[in-house]
């Protein structure tokens, strides 16, 4: 009995299981984790997906997020604030941006390597505050949302 109702739910589930295949195929879903190396290296995170409308040509969205906060110890400066040395930066940037990506499915002999290119348009911020660590003083900020474009090829 107990097998009977394990294939019964293999055979149901069969159909799923061809369909993810499938849908990997056609689309493609991705995340991933960046950082930079350095003195004030941001992290962020990235991520995408296309969606396959036609055999060559697909619609693609890409997103990515970078933060990072640095604080620079025992600074020289001249301004008025007497006892406080250190300075915290905080600086944020993300980007999203959408389009068409065209694939060339017939450029190489193999099936399994098909490159592509695409055009993206989106909208990009960044954010930037600056300020005195113990006063709790802003020295200053800065934040700018513009559209940004991408050219790509993969």
């Amino acid at each position: 009995m107990k097998q009977t109702i394990k294939l019964a739910i293999a055979i149901a589930l069969l159909p799923v299981a061809t369909q993810a295949q499938e849908w990997g195929q056609k689309n493609h879903l991705y995340f991933g984790y960046t950082t930079q190396t350095g003195n004030f290296g941001p992290n962020g995170l990235e991520g995408g997906l296309d969606w396959r409308i036609k055999r060559y040509w697909a619609i693609a969205i890409e997103g990515n997020y970078m933060g990072a906060k640095e604080r620079i110890n025992d600074v020289d400066t001249d301004l008025p604030i007497v006892g406080v040395s250190n300075i915290r930066i905080d600086a944020n940037a993300f980007n999203i941006q959408g389009g068409p990506r065209f694939f060339f499915n017939k450029a190489f002999r193999s099936t399994k390597f098909i490159p592509f290119a695409h055009l993206l348009y989106g909208v990009s911020h960044e954010s930037t505050d600056i300020e005195f660590v113990g006063a709790d003083v802003d020295i200053g900020s800065s934040s700018d949302t513009n559209w940004s474009w991408s050219l790509g090829v993969g």
